[in-house]
């Protein structure tokens, strides 16, 4: 069996399709208020840094946040390397991002925010009281999924 030997140029162009890909998820689930999403591209060094923190993620003073998922991607194939080394660098990069897109792929099919603590502990939408980032949506929907509370009727009685 022959085995199919990349060049440089395309396995570096392999390693950027994965990072564009993780920059475009990284989006949708920011949009949607599944999570905060942070996708740093350092050009110079050819390295991307991605992380998911929960979306109620507070980012004060003393605060460390909770890093749901994160990757530091190498895309930095140099045509003074070794082809083994070459290969190895394209091997690890395309199986680190294949595991965190199918992680963020998992997030968007679930749809649901991804909060701090158990589930349990933020059951109703409290804006605006809430420390959530967000404003109420335009369709007065929480952002981050939660249930509206009821709402009690005082409807008046009319003779």
């Amino acid at each position: 069996m022959k085995t199919l030997t990349l060049s440089k140029n395309q396995m570096q162009e392999d390693l950027y399709i994965r990072a564009e890909e993780i920059f475009l998820l990284t989006a949708i689930i920011v949009r949607r208020g599944i999570s905060n999403g942070f996708v740093e591209l350092s050009g110079h060094v050819q390295r991307l840094y991605a992380r998911l923190h929960p979306v109620d993620q507070s980012y004060g003073e003393g605060h460390k946040p909770h890093v749901l998922a994160e990757l530091n991607l190498d895309m930095g194939i140099d045509e003074r390397d070794s082809p083994e080394l070459q290969a190895r660098i394209h091997e690890k990069g395309m199986s680190e991002s294949e595991a965190y897109i199918r992680y963020l792929d998992h997030l968007i099919a679930m749809g649901k925010p991804m909060i701090s603590g158990p589930p349990s502990m933020a059951i109703f939408c409290q804006y605006p009281e809430c420390s959530c980032p967000f404003d109420m949506g335009a369709d007065n929907q929480c952002l981050r999924g939660l249930k509206q509370p009821e709402k009690t009727a005082t409807a008046g009685t009319s003779s």
